[in-house]
Parts: C-alpha cells; structure tokens; sequence
C-alpha cells in the first residue's frame, strides 16, 4: 500500500511538473493583475501604484510585474525616490510573490480569489500542495526561507 501512495505522488509531480513546464496556466494575465493590486493594496500605504507587465527571465512561467510609485511622504514640489515593487504571479494557483524578497502575499482578499482558482482550474487536490511551493525564485527552486507569507496569517 505505501508503494501505491509514493507511485502516485510520483505521479501527481510528475503531471504538476509536465503542466508547469507546458506553460499550460490556469489563471489569465487579468486575473493575476487584479491579485497584484490587491496586495499592493493591502500594504502600509493607500497611495497607488502604477502597475506594468515585468520581465523576469529566471521564471518565465509566472505573471510579472512592476509596480512603482512617489514616496507618499514627500512634501509638494519636492522631488524624491520611486517606491518600487517587484512582484510575480504563480500562473496555476494566484499565490503572490515578492520577487526581491522571496516571500508570498497573502490577504483575506488573496485567499478568497485563489480559492475561487483553484475551484476553477479542475486540478487535482494533491496538486496543490505542490504548487503552493512554486516560486519565482531561483527559477522555481524551493530555497531556505521560500513560501513564508508577507501579510496576514
């Protein structure tokens, strides 16, 4: 019986594994932008970020995106430094990353979206686990200190 459960573990990764590299997302680009302004939103500053399409060739798989905005404590007329964000989209559960830091975004918000994804995509349930630890960095390696969340929990 234990050599049933690691065959089809095996298999679960290896049908994760074949889907990711086959670039076959389960969310859209619109999607994964409206998960990033949520957790630009749910940040310290209610200030706007003005949000573009990123490049980010270690992990070409995942949403990236830039994000970047004025220091919400200047005064009028004086010049200063743009707040910016580097932030990626796991394209088959939502999960949010900051790419600088290496760590998720989460919010009530986030959550409530990516269970409606993960509702959505038809994936099996043992998929998940799996793909929750996808990151964008080191090219999707796991690393020390990968997968802890920025935000609530």
């Amino acid at each position: 019986m234990a050599g049933m459960s690691s065959f089809f573990r095996t298999a679960v990764a290896f049908s994760v594994s074949f889907a990711s590299s086959a670039g076959l997302r389960t969310i859209s680009e619109q999607t994964a932008r409206k998960l990033v302004l949520e957790a630009l939103a749910s940040g310290e500053s209610r200030q706007p970020f003005h949000v573009e399409p990123g490049v980010d060739y270690w992990a070409p798989e995942f949403y990236t995106f830039d994000a970047w905005r004025s220091d919400p404590n200047l005064r009028d007329g004086e010049v200063g430094v743009l707040i910016t964000r580097y932030l990626s989209v796991n394209p088959w559960n939502g999960d949010v990353w900051d790419r600088i830091a290496c760590k998720r975004i989460t919010s009530p918000a986030i959550e409530k979206e990516q269970e409606s994804i993960w509702q959505r995509s038809r994936l099996p349930t043992e998929a998940r686990e799996p793909l929750h630890w996808r990151s964008p960095c080191l090219a999707g390696e796991e690393r020390m200190g990968a997968g802890k969340p920025l935000g609530h929990h």
